[in-house]
């Protein structure tokens, strides 16, 4: 980490991380750091979108960061497609939590969906 003195200017270059984190601690006033970390981009919003398979089947996805998950279920369960199951001490039951697909989504989902498998 490279840090300056306040009050004459002078830097010091490649000073011990943990070293210079003390210093900072100590003499907040009259340390600052040089190369101060960038801020952290916001993470993004979460997306939703109709897909289409390499076998032609639709499908709900669902991305939040890195991580896609998809729903490629009965329409009419659909908006419950991304929900886990949690036990919950407070009521000593099962709950089921997480997101809910935006009604468009929902509703395109509805149109577009036809059976993949023979058993829907």
């Amino acid at each position: 980490m490279d840090i300056k003195i306040l009050s004459t200017g002078r830097q010091f270059f490649q000073v011990d991380n943990t070293t210079a984190a003390i210093l900072l601690e100590m003499f907040p006033a009259a340390i600052e750091r040089v190369n101060p970390k960038p801020a952290s981009a916001p993470p993004a919003a979460p997306q939703w979108g109709i897909g289409t398979g390499t076998s032609g089947f639709v499908y709900i996805f669902h991305k939040v960061g890195g991580q896609t998950t998809t729903y490629s279920g009965l329409p009419d369960k659909a908006a419950d497609g991304f929900k886990v199951r949690r036990w919950s001490g407070e009521k000593q039951d099962y709950v089921f939590e997480g997101p809910e697909p935006p009604q468009n989504i929902l509703e395109q989902y509805r149109q577009q969906w036809a059976p993949h498998n023979a058993g829907e």
